[in-house]
């Protein structure tokens, strides 16, 4: 159930998170925020609720956030710049 309830949201925050790795503690983190998000007697919520995917994925990001995962992003702008190489198998 894990799995079902949980992969949309924890890809979702650690790529919002810009996360270099999926690491333990994020699939705890996700894990508590299924928990959190069951109703009454239920042992795990909807998989379909989408506010279930979103609290995985605030989740996940803010542990991401928390154990500095996050990955700066260096955009070169060759292309821009019209230095750019084609690529290989380009016509």
């Amino acid at each position: 159930m894990l799995s079902v309830a949980g992969s949309v949201g924890l890809f979702l925050g650690a790529f919002k998170a810009q996360s270099r790795a999926i690491v333990p503690a994020m699939l705890i983190a996700a894990a508590r925020a299924i928990a959190g998000a069951a109703r009454g007697d239920d042992l795990v919520p909807s998989v379909l609720d989408r506010a279930v995917h979103t609290a995985v994925a605030q989740a996940v990001e803010a542990k991401a956030e928390e154990l500095g995962l996050r990955q700066t992003l260096v955009v070169d702008d060759a292309w821009t710049r019209g230095k750019a190489e084609p690529l290989p198998f380009s016509r």
